[in-house]
């Protein structure tokens, strides 16, 4: 877990790693979150489950490097077909992991007398789908911007079944490899199709870079917030 606590708390950033990592996955790119966002709270949490996020592989609750924020309740969560069989399923274990963000997200405006609106949610593939559901939560207190790097269309089915509060903005983050690699996958744009799901929804598509988090990425992210801030009263 990382935490950054500055001397004035002005707004709060969220960052939800992807499979298999940890709130560390963040740490090389603290100086260029922190140039953008200096009153701003960090917090890169871990996900609670260790060992493994498939059914009889060993999953446990503990510490360790590899965490998940959820698991997978089917064998096969690689195939398209298992996951349009099983969505409902996957949208109940993700949807458990929600419970405890939000949980977070509370204590965070609480604990810094914060408006949700200055609370931002960010994800990363496994994590993004977890920020999705978050945000569908949260119909009388909502966030207003939440950031999907490399959504998993696949982990995010179950959204076509929910709403998410309009106050809330969307923005899928990619690089072009990232945007490819997708759409050679499953032949969709993730912004595309979450816009077909009746949420408002933006992008931020980048240049360098293949499957893993960049400076670029997170700068990006960065100016977006810090240009929101400066927008609000």
């Amino acid at each position: 877990m990382i935490e950054v606590i500055p001397e004035q708390v002005q707004s709060a950033y969220i960052y939800l790693h992807s499979a298999g990592r940890s709130g560390d996955e963040m740490r090389p790119f603290l100086h260029t979150l922190t140039a953008y966002l200096p009153n701003s709270y960090i917090l890169a949490d871990d996900g609670l489950i260790c060992g493994s996020p498939m059914p009889g592989d060993g999953s446990y609750y503990g510490h360790a490097e590899k965490r998940y924020w959820f698991m997978f309740p089917m064998a096969d969560a690689v195939s398209t077909a298992s996951f349009i069989e099983h969505k409902a399923q996957v949208g109940a274990s993700i949807r458990s992991a929600a419970g405890y963000v939000n949980r977070l997200i509370d204590q965070i405006k609480r604990r810094f007398d914060i408006p949700t609106t200055r609370i931002f949610l960010c994800g990363f593939q496994h994590g993004s789908c977890l920020a999705l559901s978050v945000a569908m939560m949260r119909n009388d207190d909502p966030l207003g911007s939440i950031f999907l790097v490399e959504p998993y269309y696949l982990e995010s089915l179950h959204a076509a079944d929910e709403k998410i509060e309009g106050r809330t903005t969307v923005i899928c983050v990619e690089n072009a490899f990232m945007r490819a690699r997708t759409h050679q996958f499953l032949g969709i744009a993730m912004d595309e199709q979450l816009k077909a799901f009746g949420i408002r929804t933006e992008r931020i598509l980048t240049d360098s870079g293949e499957e893993h988090l960049t400076d670029e990425i997170i700068a990006s992210i960065g100016a977006y917030i810090g240009a929101r801030l400066g927008g609000q009263s």
